[in-house]
């Protein structure tokens, strides 16, 4: 992770990167039907937590998360994909799986928060809230899968992109 002076303005310029693929994740979204949309944002965030750390990837999530006030009409998904964010970034230190770590967030909180805030605050009918929860757990694990692979990759791209310096 990147800590300290000339890492430090590195990280915010990584971050700030992320934060802008996270707005475009969330805008590319695939609408399945009528209005329910898969989205891409939390890829980025989870990067983010991976690369750069929990601080970093919560201020990724919030940024990207915030384009679905816009295009939603609410800001109770953003609190939910901030908290799983918030959820992976601080039990990744302990537990490689982002996938694992995004499918327990979804398990635990996701879901419940979902139908609660859905139905609750937005009065959707249970089944709806329902619905609405288990797409997102779906799509957020999805999204740790692919993060996951994409930074499996990511040492590999890196050593392929190095300037090959001559052998003397």
């Amino acid at each position: 992770m990147v800590r300290t002076g000339r890492g430090k303005r590195m990280g915010s310029r990584i971050a700030g990167a992320l934060a802008l693929l996270s707005v475009a994740g969330y805008a590319a979204s695939l609408t399945l039907f009528n209005s329910i949309q898969f989205v891409f944002g939390s890829i980025a965030a989870l990067a983010a937590v991976r690369i750069l750390g929990p601080g970093w990837g919560i201020a990724v999530a919030v940024v990207g998360a915030s384009t679905t006030i816009v295009t939603w009409g609410h800001p109770y998904a953003v609190a939910i994909f901030t908290l799983e964010i918030a959820f992976v970034g601080l039990l990744a230190r302990r537990h490689d799986n982002i996938a694992l770590l995004d499918a327990l967030f979804w398990l635990v909180a996701g879901v419940p928060l979902v139908m609660l805030g859905y139905s609750g605050a937005l009065g959707l009918p249970g089944e709806t809230a329902v619905f609405i929860g288990l797409k997102q757990a779906v799509n957020g694990v999805f999204n740790a899968v692919v993060a996951g692979l994409l930074l499996s990759l990511l040492p590999m791209l890196s050593e392929r992109l190095r300037p090959r310096m001559p052998r003397v």
